[in-house]
């Protein structure tokens, strides 16, 4: 490059020192950009929702992923594939939601895709996975209940084999990487599915197998017939249950199947009661963290995985596309932003032994849920038999993972939307 090439800039750069005014400016919005850097990477839910919206500061993708520990991972038999030990959850996301959050998850190295066959969810990691590497995703799906009146064997069998013929392809794989079954009132069925899923490993078409929502009776019929028992075990976990009260957990572990929690907010719905507790809320404060994060962190820090989803604005499946995710920072349409960063740091903070002998003797009074809530009724307290809350609580409590100024579930457009 020439002198007189070089000449201008330098003057250029002269001229703005020299001007006293634009000068303090150029340090005022430096500093107010790292410091919103800073806080968007450590504690972003200390940021208003208001100053969030100004988009100042989107974190890059080599910030993010060097500000915080790599995801742990578990190694799963029989093959000893490296699992990782945080998930997003797509469940209940349009394919465009879906697509959005997966590309948002990738960012910030979240690769572990918990989605279910059969619907828009699919459709939206299907859309992903044709522009990323097939091991860009580490992808977990179940194999659906079967009818209430499938009652045959042979039949039940028969239809894993043809969910798969049929599924895999519209997702765009060929293999999956954790492929888990729900259950059946019927142990005969349980067995003669869990028989197919085994074969599925011997073939490649996925690499470990797990279950969804066993109790201990769904447990003890698989593994009675069971040449590979299940790896992993899919039960919702959040404060307010207790830390074990059941014992399904020591007792499923006890069998060798690790133990992975999902419902960290609740189900079928995050819980108000839970958003809305004072003890949440005061360590919530005193780390700087959204309540959201502490129900995560609480599971986390004793030891489980984690399928989150990455909202707290759901409801019960008697709509579609019944989740949203708020916008992020960066303007992303429902890319759920917020709280996978929440998701992504929750690995760089702990919650106090005190704040953990807190959260663990806390029990929800209205709904006190089962670990295996959405089993079939061959499982205690499952989904159906008891009461639930039926609306998204993001219409009475103000939360970091709700729709932040989107628009709700009653239509209402947020008051500063509307100025």
């Amino acid at each position: 490059m020439s002198d007189s090439t070089m000449r201008i800039p330098k003057q250029f750069i002269t001229s703005i020192l020299r001007n006293k005014r634009l000068r303090n400016t150029i340090v005022a919005c430096t500093t107010l950009l790292a410091a919103n850097s800073i806080l968007t990477i450590l504690a972003p839910s200390s940021i208003p929702s208001s100053i969030r919206r100004l988009n100042l500061y989107e974190p890059t993708l080599m910030f993010e992923m060097t500000s915080v520990p790599p995801i742990p991972t578990w190694t799963l038999p029989p093959h000893s594939i490296q699992y990782p030990i945080l998930a997003s959850n797509t469940a209940s996301l349009s394919s465009t939601q879906t697509a959005a959050m997966v590309h948002r998850s990738l960012k910030l190295g979240i690769k572990n895709i918990d989605v279910h066959l059969g619907g828009a969810e699919r459709d939206g990691v299907a859309e992903v996975l044709r522009s990323v590497p097939r091991d860009a995703l580490f992808i977990v799906t179940k194999m659906d209940k079967p009818p209430d009146d499938m009652t045959d064997p042979l039949a039940a069998a028969e239809l894993v084999r043809a969910t798969v013929e049929t599924e895999f392809p519209l997702l765009g794989v060929e293999t999956v990487d954790v492929f888990l079954l729900k259950d059946s009132a019927s142990c005969e069925v349980m067995q003669a599915q869990w028989a197919v899923l085994e074969q599925l490993l011997e073939e490649g078409k996925t690499r470990a197998l797990g279950t969804y929502n066993y109790c201990q009776f769904s447990i003890d019929c698989i593994l009675q017939t069971a040449t590979t028992p299940p790896a992993l075990n899919y039960i919702m976990r959040h404060v307010g249950m207790g830390p074990d009260d059941t014992d399904l957990i020591r007792y499923g572990e006890s069998k060798g199947i690790r133990t992975v929690a999902y419902g960290t907010l609740g189900e079928p719905v995050a819980l108000s009661e839970l958003l809305d507790h004072p003890t949440l809320k005061n360590i919530a404060e005193n780390h700087g963290r959204s309540v959201e994060e502490v129900a995560l962190r609480w599971n986390v820090q004793a030891g489980y995985a984690i399928s989150n989803r990455p909202s707290a604005d759901y409801a019960p499946d008697n709509t579609p596309d019944n989740m949203i995710c708020p916008t992020s920072s960066a303007g992303d349409e429902g890319d759920c932003g917020t709280a996978l960063m929440g998701m992504r740091t929750v690995f760089e903070w702990e919650l106090t032994r005190q704040d953990v002998v807190r959260l663990d003797v806390i029990r929800l009074e209205k709904y006190l849920q089962s670990p295996t809530y959405y089993s079939s009724v061959g499982c205690p307290d499952s989904f159906g038999v008891v009461d639930y809350p039926k609306e998204s609580s993001c219409r009475s409590v103000e939360a970091a993972w709700c729709s932040d100024g989107q628009t709700v579930r009653t239509g209402v457009l947020d008051e500063e939307e509307m100025m």
